[in-house]
């Protein structure tokens, strides 16, 4: 009796010892991010709307490395990435999505430093996604100036595909970037030019070597996008950099 008693006495002890919160829940598309404060750690986790894990991220001091994992929809790893004061800073390791690891790259501050390791039948992709939004007011300021209303920021969350542009097919391959606009492609390395767009862009409108969305004119403004290099893989091809702008400008009644 008394080891009984004692285990209900501990038993709320260890319940209590960490605190759970939602810090964060994207109503668009569903993500949550979980941190949970434990006595020696806190550490967020991510879960897409259906409930999958989908990321986590351990929170330390400004000079701690720590591991940031992201999964695949399946459950694969996709990639374990240093980070340090949440900015790439160290070894990073990527991921196929049977969960063979296809390259590892040394980050400094943010930016790749060196390639480690790339698979030979692979080229990869990787980057981030933005947006600019530029609104201008129906109203005039004192000075007489238009209001005009500026934001930038990470599109977090995004989903996206890649098209194989140059093919009768024009197959698709669907992506989702992270929380901090990140993303990462690992392809074959054959010869195949793929187009980016949003995942929800009409196929019928992609036409062939069409590389990214047409500009778009409306009666309250405009949006376009920008890359600043191409998803072209060649036989050669290692690795590509790319950074995916999404601009927007509008006009206030």
């Amino acid at each position: 009796m008394n080891y009984i008693f004692l285990f209900f006495i501990l038993f709320p002890f260890v319940g209590f010892s960490q605190d759970t919160l939602l810090i964060d829940e994207n109503h668009y598309f569903g993500n949550k991010i979980i941190q949970v404060n434990g006595k020696k750690d806190t550490v967020q986790y991510e879960y897409s709307k259906n409930g999958k894990l989908l990321s986590i991220l351990p929170i330390s001091g400004t000079t701690i490395p720590v591991h940031y994992i992201r999964y695949y929809s399946n459950g694969k790893k996709m990639w374990d990435k240093t980070f340090v004061n949440n900015v790439e800073h160290g070894n990073s390791i990527f991921y196929s999505e049977s969960g063979k690891p296809i390259a590892e790259l040394r980050f400094e501050n943010g930016k790749i430093a060196d390639t480690l390791f790339i698979h030979s039948k692979v080229t990869v992709f990787i980057g981030k996604i933005t947006y600019t939004s530029l609104v201008y007011g129906g109203v005039e300021l004192e000075n007489g100036q238009s209001n005009v209303s500026e934001s930038t920021g990470a599109l977090s969350y995004y989903p996206f595909k890649l098209v194989e542009v140059n093919s009768e097919a024009k197959t698709e391959h669907h992506y989702t970037a992270d929380r901090f606009g990140k993303f990462f492609v690992g392809a074959p390395r054959k010869e195949i030019v793929y187009g980016f767009f949003p995942e929800n862009y009409p196929k019928n409108q992609i036409r062939k070597n069409l590389l990214f969305p047409e500009t778009e004119m409306h009666i309250s403004g405009s949006s376009s996008w920008s890359l600043t290099s191409t998803f072209n893989v060649s036989k050669s091809s290692e690795l590509t950099e790319i950074h995916i702008q999404s601009s927007s400008v509008g006009y206030a009644p």
